[in-house]
């Protein structure tokens, strides 16, 4: 991540966190070309180390994905809800001082993805505002270290996530 990727995950994070519900269609369409370009970077990276197929690849996928959440409604709210479970159990398990494990993050994501479909409004309200505080704690602690290391969080970060949710969540459910 450079500090140009790191402002624009911050104002994401903030647009997400309030004024996700209202702006649905782009979180969805941000969301999904997120993790089909992260999906796909990872992927290639996996067989390649050319840095010229790694984003050619990230970008193939992200746009697939873009292309797959705004035809599938229920898939984005789906690939909505996992990501804010992953998020979410990711700094709590963070904040009880537990490594998140890749297992662990995996059933919650499947979890709250399923969760999403149920319960639509409530669900990708409460997504959109914990993938948003997510991003604004990653991007605030990569502006100010230079790195991002869930384990290094401090409690202030800690704590400010926890405002950005209760906020963001306040403001998109009034």
């Amino acid at each position: 991540m450079n500090i140009s990727i790191a402002i624009l995950i911050l104002v994401l994070g903030v647009v997400q966190c309030f004024a996700g519900y209202r702006l649905l269609r782009f979180v969805l369409s941000v969301t999904g070309f997120g993790i089909g370009a992260a999906a796909g970077a990872g992927a290639a990276q996996l067989l390649s180390q050319n840095p010229l197929v790694i984003g050619a690849v990230g970008l193939l996928f992200g746009a697939a994905f873009l292309w797959l959440v705004t035809r599938l409604y229920m898939a984005g709210v789906f690939m909505l809800g996992a990501l804010a479970g992953t998020a979410l159990s990711a700094f709590l398990l963070q904040m009880f001082g537990r490594p998140p494990f890749s297992a662990v993050l995996i059933l919650f994501a499947l979890a709250w993805g399923v969760l999403a479909v149920v319960l639509q409004r409530w669900a990708v309200i409460l997504a959109t505002v914990a993938v948003g505080a997510a991003g604004c704690v990653i991007s605030v602690h990569y502006l100010q270290h230079g790195v991002f290391e869930w384990q290094n969080l401090s409690w202030q970060e800690e704590l400010g996530g926890v405002a950005l949710c209760l906020l963001g969540a306040r403001r998109q459910l009034t």
